[in-house]
């Protein structure tokens, strides 16, 4: 018989869940009401019972949008900032950039699995992550294999849901093409980074790891913020912490989903851009840790 082990130990990233913004109920309730009375809205009850609710774990074909007091999760935080575009042109940081020769591409990819949750939310969430530059669309083909982030738990079992199983990479829309010298140019669906001297493939993943996981759905559900904004339109938190599961011999490895985030690539000014500025700003923190660069 076929054994299953859950890896479904969160308790290593509480505590930055819970360093998250939160706000109580109560202001939640009020703002709705607010916005109800100003705009004419009628918003669903925003009693937190989950349990006289159905679990939806996917949106109506043509479910309401909801205007929705919610602060969203983002990449790179709250308090991330941006440098100056324009940067790579100055002379300090031309004099002082050495290529390294390795490069890696960031891709966001979606599924209709993925597209349902996120309208069950009424929050954008996509997949982004790295992988190598001529791997973008064999790993959608692996995704695909895998039905990547298909299971939830709730209730006390699992659960596997349909529509996981087409991943593709989505378009990025910048409003702010990369400079002419910067270390991050437009690929086909994805953004492809020229390592400078000294940074590794594996180096640069785990920094831009960081900055995306802050924005991560899963961790957010674990906030009084993300408690309240599924307890107003009605749904389980749990259905925002996905797993995936991989063979392993006669053991089912079932694994956390942590690269899926609360981003809209397809919105000009804002995610796209913001994957790419994030991207820039590990380069330039490498250079400057390392003496090549003083900003």
């Amino acid at each position: 018989m076929n054994k299953v082990t859950a890896n479904n130990n969160y308790s290593s990233e509480t505590a930055l869940a819970h360093n998250m913004p939160q706000l109580d109920l109560a202001h939640v309730r009020a703002l709705l009401a607010q916005i109800e009375e100003a705009l004419g809205l009628h918003l669903p009850p925003t009693s937190p019972a989950l349990v006289q609710r159905p679990v939806p774990t996917a949106a109506a074909a043509k479910s309401e949008r909801l205007i929705l007091p919610t602060d969203w999760p983002r990449i790179g935080g709250r308090d991330w900032q941006a440098h100056a575009p324009d940067i790579f042109d100055t002379a300090e940081f031309r004099a002082a950039w050495q290529p390294g020769g390795a490069q890696i591409a960031i891709y966001v990819s979606g599924c209709r699995g993925l597209s349902n949750l996120a309208r069950t939310l009424h929050i954008p969430c996509f997949k982004v992550s790295t992988c190598g530059v001529d791997r973008v669309w064999k790993r959608m083909c692996e995704l695909r294999r895998d039905a990547y982030g298909s299971v939830y738990h709730s209730e006390g079992r699992f659960h596997r849901d349909d529509g996981w199983g087409n991943w593709f990479p989505s378009h990025l829309n910048l409003y702010r093409q990369p400079s002419a010298n910067s270390p991050v140019t437009c690929g086909e669906r994805s953004l492809i980074v020229n390592l400078p001297a000294g940074m590794s493939p594996e180096a640069f993943e785990r920094a831009f790891d960081i900055e995306i996981r802050k924005g991560a759905i899963d961790l957010w559900s674990m906030t009084d913020m993300g408690h309240n904004h599924c307890a107003t339109i009605g749904v389980d938190p749990s259905i925002l912490r996905r797993f995936t599961d991989y063979p392993g011999g006669s053991d089912v490895r079932r694994s956390p989903v942590k690269e899926i985030v609360a981003v809209n690539p397809l919105l000009a000014g804002s995610g796209a851009d913001r994957i790419l500025a994030i991207a820039e700003g590990v380069i330039l923190r490498h250079m400057c840790r390392e003496g090549q660069l003083a900003i």
